[in-house]
Formats: structure tokens, sequence, C-alpha cells
């Protein structure tokens, strides 16, 4: 079998939308089950809550960030969440595609499929409850609009003396994902709970090695401790370096999954 086929990856992705509508349809309805209650506090507590309502919603919006920041670590300990018995391991290795497709499939269901379904429930339940101050008070403000002026004022920020900062962000939080993207194809049952106890036990042994190597490496190539763009830009491919080197070993770990396997570990 031909390893990628772009027709055949699409009904890949289409069949796994199937199979994992309710992981999407609980995501959906978890976060207006949040963002209903949260969002309502200026309906309860009337006009007193008014004029700190921008406050209150950049604040909860900033929550609601860092939640989805650190489902971005862990989600990647989902991967083979469903397949922790022989007879959905054999439902889901009959699929006539590839292991390379019905991994990237998976893959792009968690990381952008559930996320998206969580976007809309907030902002459907934000929706909720500007329909209810509109009622009640003749006015509403939108949390998530408070949010995305706050983000954009604040990127400009970020990237004022660093051009290369949110890429440097973005590949400080891909580096733990990729850890848990091989920790969930390793365990073959409660692949979440023993990825955090795992990483829990080696995250200040890496954090501690990863920022040594660094300091090592950034004094090493600049003593004077003034950093140049070439060598932050060096620091940045070797650590995409080795997060592509960990999508490579859970890619590997889920293409030798067998359909029989009574022990810990997907080996």
């Amino acid at each position: 079998m031909k390893n990628f086929q772009f027709n055949r990856f699409i009904n890949t992705l289409r069949w796994q939308l199937t199979e994992r509508r309710g992981y999407l349809t609980f995501a959906a309805a978890g976060f207006i089950a949040i963002a209903i209650p949260t969002l309502l506090v200026p309906l309860l507590t009337g006009a007193f809550f008014r004029d700190t309502y921008p406050q209150y919603a950049e604040s909860l919006s900033t929550l609601m960030l860092i939640a989805y920041g650190w489902y971005m670590v862990t989600c990647g300990s989902l991967i083979v969440s469903e397949l922790g018995n022989k007879r959905n391991r054999i439902s889901a290795f009959m699929l006539p595609a590839s292991r390379l497709e019905k991994f990237v499939a998976r893959y792009l269901i968690l990381t952008i499929g559930l996320p998206l379904a969580a976007g809309i429930g907030y902002a459907a339940g934000d929706l909720l409850q500007m329909a209810a101050n509109q009622v009640v008070f003749g006015y509403c403000r939108s949390s998530v609009a408070i949010f995305v002026v706050t983000l954009h004022d604040m990127l400009p920020r970020l990237s004022l003396n660093f051009g290369d900062t949110l890429l440097a962000l973005e590949l400080m939080v891909w580096f733990p994902h990729s850890l848990f993207l091989i920790a969930g194809t390793l365990f073959r049952r409660h692949a979440w709970v023993l990825s955090n106890l795992l990483m829990f036990v080696l995250s200040a042994l890496l954090s501690t090695a990863v920022l040594w190597g660094a300091k090592t490496l950034f004094y090493s190539l600049a003593p004077d401790g003034i950093y140049s763009v070439g060598v932050i830009m060096l620091y940045m491919m070797a650590l995409a370096a080795v997060i592509a080197f960990n999508y490579w070993v859970a890619y590997r770990i889920y293409s030798r999954m067998q359909a029989v396997n009574n022990k810990w570990f997907n080996l």
C-alpha cells in the first residue's frame, strides 16, 4: 500500500471525524458549560459590574488561553486513547489506509479539531451571555472580542525587541507536546494519566538539562553575554530538529502497534 495518498487520507480523516464526534461534542459542550456561568457574572452583579467587565473579560480570556496552552501541551498523549482494547485496534488497523495516513488524521483531530470545537463552544457561551445581558440591562460586551483586541495589542510588544520571540515560544510549547506524543503512543492504557506522571518526574531533569545546554551554548558562542540573532536561530533550529525527531519516534511506535497486546507498553 502506498505510504500516503491524498484522497485516501481525506477519507481516513472523515472516518476519524465520525469516530471522534463524541469527543468534539464533549469539548464544545464543556466550554459552553464553563463559559456561561463565568460570563454571566455581569448579569448577576448588575450595574456594579458594568464598568469593570472589560478587565474581568480580559482576565477570563487569559485563563482560557492558558487552558488552551495546557491542552496543546498534553493532547499528544491522547493520540491512541480509544485503542486500549483488541476490538478497537482491529477496527482501526483494518481501515484501508496506511499507518502514516491514520497517524496524521488522528493528530489533526487532536490538535485542530478538538481545540476548534472548544473555541466554538466558548464563543457560543459568549453569545448567550451577550444576549442575556442585552435583554436585562440593554447593553452587552463580548469576552471573545476583548480577548482578540488584547491579543492584537500584545503581539507587537512581544516582538518589539525580538522578531523571533513568538517562534521561540511556540517551539518551547511544541517541545513538551512532542514528548507527550511519544508517551501517548508508548502507553497502552491510561496514557494521559501515565504520561502526566512520567512528565512530572522527568520535567525537572529535562528542563534543567535543556536550560543548562542552552546556557552553555549561548555563552560558548557569545562569551560577552550578547546573543546575536544567529545564535538564537541556531538554538531554535536545534530545538526544531529535536521536535521533528520526537514526532518521528512517535510515528514509528504507532506504526508497530499490534492488535493483540497485553503489556503496559505498545512495544
